[in-house]
């Protein structure tokens, strides 16, 4: 998988014998929120040891899970959050536990955690729970079957199980502001520059510095693949290299088998720098 680079338009302005080297901006993935991210009109508290979970909500892409967020009125004990798949009959009975957040203190507002584990979920239909520990924990429904939430009793310090009860005991047509954030597609490279747009003399010799490169993966797990230059620009008919390619960081430098740069004077260059995983 390559995540590229592309280069941006500049019009760059710049002194006697110096040139720009535009490097361009990384793809950015919009985040997918997945739930219920409005605010909700009624106050309610005293679910503590009840594992409440609402849905479904359509993921129709695949994406990797990042965080679950609760919004809490007024903050008392702890709480679990997690994401089941909606189940066999699609109604989040005996769904499968997909991902979950470690038990956190509550505080006002929205309450957003990083889930355990960010996994790779598969288009279809996800249900979201919670757990507190704390009946005076308060927080808001609404929105009257759309969708409906199923609950059962679950003691907190149980945490959450693997699978949801296949027939839980109580249902309020209610649901939560609850929900979670998921970037798009499998993990990919994101590349960033230091500098973006950087300067440099025409008389700058080989080997110069000319910015720092730096890979993760979109899902925050460390990058292992290779650094290389591709479409539409690569290496700038091999004025520029890279010195380490099997590297997370690498730099941007004037290449010992290039041209140089003696006849780039007042000129903007263009690289197109890429990640394979």
């Amino acid at each position: 998988m390559i995540r590229r680079l592309l280069a941006g338009s500049l019009l760059c302005l710049t002194a006697q014998s110096v040139l720009c080297v535009v490097i361009g901006d990384a793809f950015a993935a919009v985040p997918i929120q997945l739930g219920e991210t409005q605010s909700l009109g009624y106050f309610d508290n005293g679910n503590a040891n009840l594992l409440p979970v609402q849905g479904p909500y359509n993921l129709n892409t695949t994406a990797v899970l990042q965080s679950l967020s609760f919004w809490v009125g007024h903050a008392a004990g702890e709480l679990y959050l997690g994401i089941y798949d909606s189940g066999p009959n699609n109604d989040c009975r005996g769904g499968r536990l997909w991902g979950e957040t470690a038990a956190f203190t509550t505080q006002h507002g929205w309450n957003t955690q990083p889930v355990l584990l960010k996994n790779t979920l598969p288009p279809g239909n996800y249900c979201l729970a919670y757990l507190p520990s704390d009946n005076a924990l308060s927080f808001r429904k609404g929105g009257v079957n759309s969708p409906p939430e199923v609950d059962y009793p679950r003691p907190f310090d149980s945490g959450l199980p693997n699978q949801y009860a296949a027939n839980p005991s109580g249902n309020s047509g209610f649901h939560w502001m609850l929900y979670a954030t998921l970037v798009p597609g499998p993990p990919t490279p994101v590349i960033s520059f230091d500098p973006t747009m950087p300067t440099i003399g025409d008389s700058a010799p080989d080997n110069t510095v000319v910015a720092s490169v730096k890979v993760v993966m979109s899902d925050g797990s460390p990058f292992t693949g290779i650094l290389g230059f591709g479409s539409p620009h690569f290496d700038d008919n091999r004025t520029f290299a890279l010195s380490c390619t099997n590297c997370a960081s690498s730099q941007i430098i004037v290449s010992p088998n290039g041209p140089g740069l003696s006849t780039d004077g007042n000129t903007v260059q263009n690289i197109t720098v890429t990640a394979t995983q």
